[in-house]
């Protein structure tokens, strides 16, 4: 479906929409599958939010445009310096991107919420790639370093107790725990069911 360019028709907000209109009309069991285009580029936040960071510093940490690159692989040391400039406005263009994210978040707990079954529903919060922002001089997101291999996966598991893990898990392992949660043998995944880390 094309959309226009009106600040009503930024795309994570279309699809916070079209969640929330889910959730409102349909019945349990219920499965809903939300993955927003934000942060990805090109970096243009919603209208509403630019300039939200634009006083802020963005942080740059110490492998930023690494000065040294001698000990690692032929591709990085044949990588250019990254310009800062453009990295850190990019940082805070997406930084800005995520807050639609946050506002979407918010609309479909407030809506599970206000269905009465919170205490009964299972949330997964992830993404697909971490993105590296000229550390090792590197931009974009398919590396091997931390900045594009760890990434946010949170969920809210409302029949345990709160904790941080730090088993490694990733996104091989979601479709194998959705069908532990509903009693479904799913023996044909790579990945391992992670319930019984919940």
């Amino acid at each position: 479906v094309n959309y226009g360019s009106a600040p009503s028709d930024y795309s994570t907000d279309v699809v916070a929409n079209k969640a929330g209109k889910f959730l409102e009309t349909t019945q349990e069991p219920f499965f809903l599958y939300v993955a927003p285009y934000t942060p990805h580029g090109p970096f243009i936040p919603a209208p509403r939010h630019i300039g939200a960071y634009a006083n802020r510093t963005m942080p740059r940490f110490p492998n930023f445009n690494e000065a040294d690159v001698s000990d690692k692989p032929a591709w990085v040391r044949n990588l250019t310096l990254t310009d800062p400039n453009l990295e850190d406005g990019n940082r805070r263009s997406q930084h800005e991107m995520l807050l639609s994210v946050d506002e979407m978040v918010e609309k479909i707990v407030a809506t599970v919420g206000a269905k009465g079954i919170l205490d009964r529903t299972v949330i997964i919060y992830m993404t697909d790639n971490g993105y590296s922002h000229g550390e090792h001089r590197y931009r974009q997101k398919l590396c091997e370093y931390e900045e594009c291999i760890r990434t946010p996966l949170k969920i809210r598991y409302p029949f345990s107790q709160s904790k941080t893990l730090d088993a490694l898990v990733q996104n091989i392992d979601i479709a194998p725990t959705l069908a532990d949660f509903v009693g479904i043998p799913f023996n044909t995944a790579d990945g391992l069911s992670i319930l019984p880390l919940l």
